[in-house]
């Protein structure tokens, strides 16, 4: 599957430039593995986010383990590189299912203090062992990018990032962590945009939800950590 850049939402103009897909291999003895198109089911649907909230875009692995014989080398990744393919292909997972919901009318009538998109990713890693080494390597990742600009779609549409903080937290018994950041992009005028990004694993899964907001503090109904929690129990009971 194609890679795609994260989701760029903005008030002025819906630019969404997403980033999934997936890689990854054949589990070891006793490992209980589910494929891309069995984990698709288990996202949560757009009402849990709330009102308003429509699926934009979603895919997943297919019907098959992805082989785990390609992955990227997460500490030799720009900023950019990294920020720009995080939830596609080649991280080492046997499958991955993702999903964007969008608030449209909050868009389209330019709200501000208002929840634009929510991207909602699963990665399943061949083993515990797997997934915690990438939850390691994005936790570093993300501590070293202070901030970058993504220039791809050229100088007039660039993208500016700042990382505001990246702290370690819990969802329930899980770890955790969160990032803030915000951006703004040439051409377009008006306050920056936010973005908070929530990772948690269990087990040889790791779980992200990026959030991105005209305000620059996270809501907290419903939290990252209550929508990881539902998710996290969606697909235990796939097993």
């Amino acid at each position: 599957m194609g890679s795609r850049l994260l989701a760029i939402t903005t008030i002025a103009a819906v630019g969404l430039l997403l980033g999934p897909a997936a890689l990854a291999a054949s589990p070891p003895l006793g490992t209980v593995q589910v494929t891309g198109s069995q984990l698709k089911p288990a996202l949560l649907p757009p009402s849990d986010f709330g009102s308003h909230f429509q699926a934009s875009e979603e895919s997943d692995t297919g019907g098959s383990l992805e082989p785990t014989a390609i992955a990227q080398n997460i500490p030799g990744m720009s900023c950019v590189n990294f920020w720009g393919t995080l939830g596609g292909p080649f991280f080492g997972e046997t499958a991955n299912a993702f999903d964007h919901v969008a608030n449209t009318q909050a868009i389209l009538n330019g709200a501000s203090g208002t929840i634009l998109s929510y991207q909602q990713i699963i990665y399943q890693f061949p083993d515990s062992r797997t997934a915690a080494s990438f939850y390691g390597q994005t936790y570093a990742k993300y501590r070293s990018c202070h901030s970058f600009t993504d220039s791809a779609e050229g100088s007039a549409n660039a993208l500016h990032m700042t990382t505001k903080s990246v702290s370690k937290t819990h969802t329930g018994r899980y770890d955790a962590y969160q990032v803030a950041q915000s951006f703004t992009t040439s051409g377009l005028s008006g306050p920056p945009l936010h973005q908070f990004t929530l990772f948690t694993v269990d087990g040889a899964d790791v779980f992200v939800f990026i959030l991105t907001s005209s305000s620059a503090s996270p809501p907290a109904r419903p939290s990252l950590a209550t929508l990881a929690l539902r998710l996290i129990g969606r697909v235990a009971a796939l097993r």
